[in-house]
């Protein structure tokens, strides 16, 4: 039946990219390392790839990685990520999120492995928490955000989405807005997919003693600053996927630190174009800048009024 269900979401609910778009099949996964963009690199929820400089195949430290899984009989895209091995986490992770890929009985094996797209001697230590540090591994794409597909779940406990989260942060705020997202694929009476990034962003001036703050006895691994998320859907909620008529956005930034009591991921809401200028990515750009800016609006999102 899941099958069935993906099949017509697929078709009727926006859970592809329209026909333009066609689900890459096994042959197209590239052997690794390096991985390349997906062909066109025109799925919805990509950022503007990277300046081809700044990746691994001309010298640089910058990865592209899509994973793919099977859901009910359909075998897609799971997730995009922009892993940087000199950091050692995923700058940002870029995937669809629709009521499909949510429901389901994926059992949550927090079986925290090596990425097997990426040399283990680039990724955090596998399978290790860290230590006596604040931190925990936060997921930037949720294992809950894939309860259709064991395969899918799994593949979110791989060390490159993860990264060193404040504990109550992880646990708190930042889980209660990665629920809030959720909720918000399956609203009544809508039938669209969200497009979703999250990432972490690490600030390029060196801290305390010449260096940005890491973790050296596991692997050095960048403890970031701060994380954000931004969400596109339509409007209207019927269509396959979002145009310059008919689109809706929301963003967060978070520090990446402990909440103060009784803080609430509504309160830290911001603009999409914000957090381009902070974090230099170009998110969702299928869609013009003047659309995005004048649909980026909290109020539009239930639960942010």
């Amino acid at each position: 039946m899941l099958g069935l269900a993906l099949g017509l979401a697929a078709g009727l609910a926006g859970c592809s990219d329209g026909p333009s778009y066609r689900y890459p099949g096994d042959n197209t996964h590239k052997p690794l390392p390096p991985v390349i963009p997906p062909e066109g690199y025109v799925w919805t929820e990509l950022p503007a790839p990277p300046p081809a400089s700044q990746t691994v195949a001309e010298g640089g430290d910058l990865q592209v990685i899509t994973h793919r899984a099977t859901f009910g009989s359909t075998r897609t895209r799971n997730y995009t990520m922009l892993f940087d091995r000199e950091e050692k986490v995923s700058l940002w992770v870029a995937y669809p999120q629709h009521r499909v890929f949510i429901s389901g009985s994926a059992d949550r094996a927090d079986k925290y492995i090596y990425d097997p797209s990426v040399p283990e001697s680039w990724q955090a230590t596998e399978n290790r928490g860290y230590g006596e540090y604040p931190y925990q591994r936060g997921h930037q794409i949720a294992a809950a955000d894939r309860n259709s597909s064991q395969a899918a779940n799994d593949q979110t406990f791989y060390m490159t989405n993860m990264t060193p989260q404040d504990g109550e942060l992880n646990g708190g705020l930042w889980a209660n807005l990665e629920t809030w997202v959720r909720s918000r694929a399956n609203e009544g009476g809508r039938q669209d997919t969200l497009y979703v990034v999250t990432g972490c962003w690490i600030d390029p001036v060196p801290g305390t003693g010449g260096r940005r703050d890491r973790i050296d006895d596991r692997n050095g691994v960048a403890i970031p600053d701060a994380y954000y998320k931004v969400v596109m859907r339509t409007a209207s909620g019927k269509r396959a996927f979002p145009s310059d008529e008919d689109c809706e956005f929301v963003g967060f930034w978070v520090d990446n630190s402990e909440p103060a009591s009784g803080d609430r991921y509504q309160e830290w809401t911001e603009s999409v174009a914000e957090i381009e200028r902070r974090t230099g990515f170009d998110f969702f750009p299928s869609i013009s800048n003047a659309a995005q800016n004048a649909n980026d609006n909290p109020a539009e999102w239930a639960g942010l009024q």
